[in-house]
């Protein structure tokens, strides 16, 4: 409205047209002022066709987008920490829509853990940045999400406020802990292997440092990376030499010392030029000793060629003790009478030494007290029983091989049976087992006495073999021309694999901590072809154990 020089007004009209104009004037600032600040998002103006609104798109709308649509949740609070504005990411992080979220205050979405913490992080969020990582409570408030919070201060109308952006850390949270779950089953297993590696190094240094060999290792550049005490023992290296670490230096130390140096160079050089091959051979040594040498390479699981190995061996005493024995094998040849004389040297050489030996261990064992000293001399007696079994057995069993045929007369053989359990009576009583003698009668045989012997192996076996306080079943039985002898223990069994082995000399199978010569079963096997008969094993009918059995002409 503009000013009019003729206007007809009065003074009353002007002042309230004043007045008007004021208001008006008041209502344009607020409205400007409102649009500067950002509280108004749109215009409604009236027009000719109705009214209109007018959008306020300023430069704030991409960053409005660009909030609502990020992952994170931003939320505003007001000092007193009540949501003035979330986003859809804070919402879809504690499971809440947004109309439940706005109004409500930021800490019942924090767990109890965390609160403490929150507190002091909302504290300084009012004048500086502060960020940090708490525990948020989702959906009912059972459910618990990690989250980082980064807190700033912002100046709303009339008031100071604060913007927080929140990042789920849920995802990166099973992240890390499969990391270190990864991590310590690594480090486990690097600790695992590491202690395997150590004890494998430790197997293998006591090997290298306990073989009767001399061992050096060298690399493919030729230095030394490995020896062991009996290899400088043996040679007699320098210390000086051995620290160049060149296998050259130690084969050098090593040329004096042999009978022939310049064979051994050109063999050291062949073996270097021709990596894959393996090497044995025999070294002469000026002062009479004689090394066997052995030489191969170091290979990888791809063949890849690290270096090689050499094993030197004095065989000095062995080589002279097996020259010894071949003269001696020869003259024994020559003599024709080989049997008769291991014969001899069983029973004289060795037996009369050993049943020395046993009689004073026995003198020993009565004057000795001392409990140690028993222990070891008791040690003594059952190994040299052993001794003084193996040689009788091996001196019998020497003299049936020579034995073309026996003298036969007529005997009992349940009488001669019943007398040999009787003989082995405390033995079986002190394993407190039970003999049945199942055959009742007589029963008459063309036999030589020797067969008894046949019956005590047959029964010693059976007692060795079976377990203390179990039973042991002799039976003989009507087979045609012949009588069947059998006896059954419990003991472990014999495979059909190994029951084919069992009466063959020195075939014994292997049954724990028992001992035995090897030889009952051969001697039982003998004397039975000598008295024109059969033998078998079987496996116990009634459960574990075997049955031994033979056959023997009647009467």
């Amino acid at each position: 409205m503009m000013y009019r020089k003729n206007d007809n007004r009065s003074k009353d009209e002007l002042l309230l047209e004043i007045e008007r104009l004021r208001t008006q004037l008041t209502e344009a600032e607020e409205t400007l002022n409102a649009i500067r600040s950002g509280e108004v998002d749109a215009l409604v103006v009236p027009g000719e066709t109705g009214e209109q609104v007018f959008t306020l798109k300023g430069a704030e709308h991409p960053y409005r987008v660009f909030i609502e649509k990020m992952q994170e949740g931003a939320v505003a609070l007001a000092a007193d920490g009540t949501i003035l504005y979330c986003n859809s990411g804070f919402s879809q992080i504690v499971r809440k829509p947004i109309e439940n979220i706005i109004g409500s205050g930021i800490s019942q979405f924090v767990s109890t853990d965390s609160g403490k913490r929150f507190e002091k992080m909302l504290g300084r969020g009012k004048t500086s940045s502060s960020q940090g990582e708490i525990e948020l409570l989702a959906g009912d408030g059972t459910i618990i999400v990690p989250a980082h919070l980064s807190i700033n201060p912002m100046h709303a109308v009339n008031e100071w406020a604060m913007y927080t952006v929140v990042s789920d850390l849920t995802g990166i949270k099973k992240t890390e802990d499969a990391l270190r779950r990864a991590r310590d089953e690594m480090e486990k297993r690097v600790i695992e292997r590491t202690a395997e590696l150590e004890f494998s190094n430790i197997i293998l240094s006591t090997q290298q440092e306990t073989s009767l060999d001399g061992i050096l290792v060298v690399d493919d550049n030729g230095r030394i990376i490995s020896f062991n005490q009996h290899f400088i023992d043996m040679w007699n290296i320098p210390p000086e030499v051995i620290e160049t670490r060149s296998d050259k230096s130690a084969l050098q130390s090593m040329f004096d010392k042999l009978v022939d140096p310049i064979a051994f160079l050109n063999r050291v050089e062949y073996l270097y030029n021709h990596r894959d091959e393996k090497s044995n051979e025999e070294m002469f040594l000026k002062g009479g000793r004689i090394i066997d040498r052995y030489s191969a390479p170091v290979l990888g699981s791809d063949g890849k060629y690290y270096g090689r190995v050499w094993y030197f061996r004095d065989i000095t005493v062995r080589r002279r003790a097996l020259d010894a024995m071949n003269k001696y094998a020869e003259e024994l040849k020559r003599s024709n009478d080989l049997k008769d004389i291991f014969t001899d040297i069983l029973r004289h050489d060795l037996l009369n030494p050993a049943s020395i030996v046993q009689g004073y261990t026995e003198v020993l064992l009565d004057m000795e007290g001392d409990e140690k000293k028993l222990k070891s001399l008791k040690a003594i007696e059952r190994n040299i029983w052993r001794v003084i079994d193996l040689m009788e057995a091996a001196s019998r069993f020497a003299m049936l091989e020579s034995v073309e045929e026996l003298e036969f007369k007529e005997m009992d053989i349940g009488a001669i049976f019943k007398e040999v359990v009787e003989n082995f009576r405390s033995t079986f009583e002190e394993k407190k087992m039970v003999i049945e003698f199942a055959a009742d009668g007589s029963y008459p045989s063309k036999v030589s006495p020797i067969i008894e012997e046949v019956f005590a192996n047959l029964l010693s076996n059976a007692i060795k073999y079976s377990p203390e306080k179990s039973r042991i079943i002799i039976d003989i039985t009507d087979a045609g021309e012949d009588w069947k002898v059998s006896v059954t223990d419990s003991g472990e069994g014999i495979s059909d694999e190994d029951k084919p082995k069992v009466f063959e000399r020195f075939k014994r199978v292997e049954k724990g901590a028992v001992k035995g010569t090897g030889l009952g079963l051969a001697i039982v096997k003998r004397l039975i072809i000598l008295h024109g008969g059969t033998f078998g094993i079987g496996d116990n009918p009634a459960g574990q154990g075997s049955v031994f059995w033979v056959t023997v002409k009647k009467a």
